[in-house]
C-alpha cells in the first residue's frame, strides 16, 4: 500500500491525487485530521497508524463534544500518541496539518 493513490474529483475537469507517503524502513506513521462544524461547534478527530509498507496497525475516532479547531487537533495528537504507545511503537512518524500544533509542543 505504499505510495498507495486516491483520485479525487472536484468538478469534471479537475483532478487532483493524493497519495500517502511511506515512511522509511522500521518506522511507523500516525495520520492525523480533525473536524469542527461551523454552526454548532461540534469537533472531532480521528487517526490511523501504519507501517512502512502502509500496512494498518491501529485507528481511532473520537467526538469531542464542542470546542475549537486547535482543541481538535491537540486532542488528536494525544489520542494518536495514546495508541502508538498501547501499540509498543517506538520509532513514529507523525504528519498533521497544523504547523501550530506542532509550535505549541515545541
Amino acid at each position: 500500500m505504499s505510495g498507495s493513490k486516491l483520485v479525487l474529483i472536484i468538478s469534471p475537469k479537475v483532478q487532483i491525487m493524493l497519495v500517502w507517503d511511506s515512511p522509511v524502513n522500521c518506522v511507523f506513521k500516525l495520520n492525523v485530521d480533525d473536524s469542527r462544524k461551523g454552526g454548532t461547534g461540534c469537533i472531532g478527530v480521528g487517526g490511523i497508524i501504519r507501517n512502512s509498507l502502509g500496512d494498518w496497525m491501529g485507528s481511532f475516532a473520537v467526538n469531542l463534544g464542542n470546542g475549537q479547531t486547535l482543541d481538535a487537533k491537540l486532542w488528536g495528537l494525544f489520542y494518536g500518541l495514546k495508541l502508538a504507545a498501547a501499540k509498543g511503537v517506538a520509532g513514529l512518524s507523525i504528519e498533521m496539518d497544523s504547523i501550530t500544533d506542532v509550535q505549541l509542543i515545541k
